[in-house]
């Protein structure tokens, strides 16, 4: 299958990696030039914290090789070494006890948690034009927007995202002030492991059917 406008997903040689082998026609290091990455690569110093988190997430991934962290691990010491203490937690009601057993894992190493749960404020999705026959679930609506403001009315320094639907963890990430990492990507049908559905399609599994729509 020919693909129209290949990128980075389409490369099979990664020389931006190792700056070794010839990039590939498309490659946009190649037609970037030097100077232009040289350019962006200025604007990490524009502001404190794009550089703090470079040089913070190095630090953590060497330790995590090391130590064979997981991700709650890699999160805690990524915050040790910005200095955030105040964590937001943005979780689905769905996923309540496990941003729960985040937020007792947290005290345990001395951060302060503060978590909204998707449902906040009892907005029913009637007020948004979504009616019972368009969702299965409870009528009361997700709401995003709500659980952002509250986590900064709240003086969070870094929103963690558990198990937010599709599309409202985007609605979160937008209007969340404090920087967003995700803990918990949902996936209902594979125990919130979606990479599960991009290895299982190469196989003659189920999943098999997202390369062949």
């Amino acid at each position: 299958m020919e693909t129209k406008n290949p990128s980075c997903v389409d490369c099979k040689v990664l020389a931006c990696e190792t700056k070794k082998g010839n990039y590939p026609a498309f490659c946009p290091t190649a037609h970037a030039g030097e100077q232009r990455a040289e350019d962006i690569a200025q604007r990490y110093g524009e502001d404190d914290l794009p550089l703090r988190v470079m040089h913070a997430a190095y630090d953590v991934l060497k330790d995590s090789r090391a130590n064979r962290w997981c991700r709650v691990e890699e999160m805690m010491a990524l915050f040790r070494h910005l200095g955030f203490t105040r964590i937001g937690i943005a979780s689905c009601t769905g996923l309540h006890e496990e941003a729960s057993l985040f937020a007792d894992i947290l005290r345990a190493h001395g951060f302060e948690p503060y978590g909204t749960c998707c449902k906040v404020g009892g907005v029913p999705r009637s007020r948004f034009g979504v009616f019972e026959d368009a969702c299965d679930v409870d009528p009361v609506s997700c709401n995003p927007l709500m659980q952002a403001q509250l986590l900064e009315e709240a003086g969070t320094e870094v929103n963690v995202v558990v198990g937010l639907c599709v599309g409202h963890d985007m609605l979160f990430s937008m209007y969340s002030k404090a920087p967003v990492v995700t803990l918990i990507a949902k996936d209902r049908a594979l125990a919130h492991n979606p990479a599960g559905a991009l290895y299982a399609a190469k196989g003659d599994s189920h999943y098999r059917r997202l390369l062949h729509p």
